[in-house]
């Protein structure tokens, strides 16, 4: 009963802290959010670059996140 009773209030306030990310962006402040800089990935072509040089060190492709085989170095 009090465990069903914290997991309930635990989902609750999860949901609330959620939501309280959540925010309306003026006009104004778009501007700065539509540079370059803001982007996930900065540099796309620097990225790829770096992606195609590390499979051909490690003699494979795809993967480019988790840690493999080969010399290791990077």
């Amino acid at each position: 009963m009090l465990r069903e009773k914290i997991s309930s209030l635990f989902k609750v306030f999860f949901c609330l802290l959620l939501l309280s990310g959540c925010s309306a962006i003026s006009p104004w402040e778009r501007g700065t959010l539509a540079k370059p800089e803001m982007d996930l990935e900065p540099m796309p072509l620097q990225s790829s670059l770096r992606s195609h040089q590390y499979g051909s060190r490690e003699a494979a492709s795809g993967g480019g996140q988790s840690g493999g085989g080969g010399c290791g170095c990077y």
